[in-house]
């Protein structure tokens, strides 16, 4: 089931829901205000027919003739019907055929009461309005009673109390209310049909990028590094979508020709010493040679294997990703003291007097590390001043506090870096023009092993150069409160 099918459904449902709701609800208004009216009426002919009777202190007094000349049915609606009955529920007078007798007896005494009933085959809305005289039944005259009519009126009945009974057919309103129910229905269906339509067109038109985006990724294979993702430039979220899909598509292909790079560079690094080493054994079994040869041999394949196991140690350190690899354990160590007692390993080294490290003696500078890693950090930034500065240069190794940090500096004043190696610095295996003319041994690793322990440290490294003039690498390490074991702990 496709997302455009899934949403096309949903709207319409809820469509469906809110139209049949709002048709619902407006034709019960519409019921209502048309029973309204039709009450109106019928309270309209009662207040008629009161106003013409005679309420007099103890009796009222009908005058039939004159509520049979009133117009009680309006052009164009439902003709109103009425009856009049005594206090003993005896017909005086009515228009018309119907008969109220049913209704009299089915709706309660007193007041105004409206209802709807069944009188014979018809449903009528009937009212029915009691009138009593001004006076309470013991506080009535007992005098006369007329029960002739006086000059010029038709005969006049007088009673203890009148029952007025209005009503009206409610056909007329229930076909008004069938025809407002089908064009509700004709309404919302036709409006229903209009949204799914359109629905249905916007929906592909808006996901069609998405369908074009799909079909592209399903035909890229593993050669089509180069191919991106299609961008719809409708500058909205899938915009974003397709932007960064191709994104993550980048920086794949960059990781997989840093792979493959990294594979080149790897075999090249490691057939070098072995092709050396096959070389040399070959050499010395050609023909018998003195115990000095050998020892020399051997001594020369010994400086070969170092430094395969070497490189071979870098490749595995730097292949591990951080999903393969565990953490190591980090411990609490105040770098000042473990930096000053690290430098005395390199008290054998040729340039060990050329080392001048600048701790921070009076604030202790806290940091949570693995110490074998951040000695090979060190070592390896301070093989590389070595290896491309003039011997009887100084090396210096400084210690600066920045914010939430400790900054770990070697400095040389070397030949420098061009600006166009700087960024490549920490690639694996990279290394410059001038130090491959220059003749200096490496593989490269160096540098690249020096970021990832940054990283582990949760640090970074940085590299500063000036052509000429020297290098400086400063590695910034999170720093954690001083509140720390004492330092014969490290």
């Amino acid at each position: 089931m496709s997302l455009a099918f899934r949403l096309g459904a949903f709207f319409l449902v809820a469509l469906a829901l809110l139209l049949g709701g709002f048709s619902v609800a407006l034709y019960l208004l519409a019921r209502a205000q048309l029973r309204q009216h039709l009450d109106e009426r019928l309270a309209n002919v009662q207040d008629a027919l009161a106003s013409a009777a005679e309420i007099e202190p103890d009796a009222i007094e009908w005058r039939p003739a004159l509520q049979r000349s009133m117009d009680l049915a309006p052009a164009g609606e439902a003709p109103i019907s009425w009856a009049a009955f005594d206090e003993h529920g005896n017909l005086l007078d009515r228009s018309g055929a119907a008969d109220f007798s049913q209704a009299l007896r089915a709706l309660p005494q007193g007041g105004r009461v409206r209802r709807s009933l069944r009188l014979g085959d018809d449903r009528w809305r009937v009212a029915v309005h009691h009138l009593r005289p001004a006076q309470s039944p013991g506080e009535r005259a007992t005098g006369r009673r007329r029960a002739g009519p006086r000059h010029g009126e038709s005969s006049v009945s007088v009673h203890a109390s009148l029952t007025l009974v209005t009503g009206a057919r409610e056909v007329i309103m229930e076909s008004a209310l069938v025809r407002v129910g089908f064009t509700l229905a004709g309404l919302s269906t036709l409006l229903w049909f209009l949204a799914a339509a359109a629905g249905l067109f916007v929906g592909r038109r808006v996901l069609s990028p998405v369908t074009r985006m799909a079909s592209t990724a399903a035909s890229m294979t593993a050669n089509d590094r180069t191919q991106r993702l299609p961008s719809p430039g409708t500058r909205d979220e899938l915009e974003v979508l397709a932007d960064s899909f191709n994104g993550l598509l980048g920086r794949l292909h960059e990781a997989l020709e840093r792979q493959e790079r990294f594979t080149g560079d790897a075999s090249h690094q490691l057939r070098t010493p072995l092709t050396a080493l096959i070389s040399e054994i070959e050499l010395a079994r050609r023909r018998d040679r003195p115990p000095e040869e050998y020892r020399r041999v051997l001594d020369s394949i010994l400086g070969d294997a170092v430094r395969l196991r070497q490189i071979v140690e870098s490749l595995l350190f730097l292949a591990r990703s951080d999903a393969e690899s565990e953490r190591p354990a980090l411990e609490s160590v105040e770098l000042s003291l473990w930096l000053r007692d690290h430098l005395c390993h390199w008290e054998n080294h040729p340039r060990a007097g050329d080392l001048h490290c600048e701790t921070l003696e009076e604030s202790p500078a806290w940091v949570k590390i693995h110490p074998p890693l951040l000695s090979q950090l060190v070592d390896n930034l301070l093989d590389n001043a070595c290896k491309y500065s003039n011997p009887g240069t100084p090396v210096v190794i400084r210690l600066v506090h920045e914010p939430g940090a400790v900054a770990l500096s070697v400095e040389d004043q070397g030949m420098g870096i061009e600006p166009l190696d700087l960024p490549h610095l920490f690639d694996p295996f990279f290394r410059s023009a001038r130090a491959r003319l220059r003749g200096t041994t490496g593989s490269g690793l160096g540098l690249s092993v020096v970021q990832r322990i940054a990283q582990t440290f949760g640090g970074r490294v940085t590299a500063e150069s000036e052509l000429g003039s020297g290098s400086r690498f400063v590695v910034h390490i999170p720093t954690i409160p001083s509140a720390m074991p004492a330092p014969s702990a490290v």
